[in-house]
Parts: structure tokens; sequence; C-alpha cells
């Protein structure tokens, strides 16, 4: 997001962006105790049984809270 938003279409770099986060960032937001997703993919804990990625099942998430 950071990559679109920041940088002009012209001068955007995801390679370079990937280098830049597995470089240094992701290890910066592990030191500080950021939640976040790998970019290996979610651990187990970020997971939501039931639910096969996104998007998300609103109507059968309602259903749940109902119980």
């Amino acid at each position: 997001m950071a990559e679109v938003l920041w940088s002009q279409p012209e001068n955007r770099d995801y390679d370079g962006f990937l280098a830049r986060l597995e470089g240094a960032h992701l290890e910066r937001l592990e030191a500080m105790g950021v939640e976040y997703r790998p970019l290996s993919g979610p651990h187990p804990w970020q997971l939501r049984p039931g639910v096969a990625g996104w998007k998300r099942d609103y109507d059968a998430e309602q259903r749940i809270a109902a119980g």
C-alpha cells in the first residue's frame, strides 16, 4: 500500500520495496511487537477457522455471532 500511495506511478519499484521490507522493516516491526502478516503467509493464529481466505463472509459471521 505504501509503495502505491507514496510513490509516483513512474517511480514505483515493487522489487526495491520488497527488498527494503525484508531487509530491515519487518525486523523493526518484530522488535516493536507489532502484529503483522509475514510475507510467507499468515501465522496459525491469524487464520480464521472455517473461513477460506478473502473475501469475508459477513452472513456466516452474523450466524456465528448469533449463536
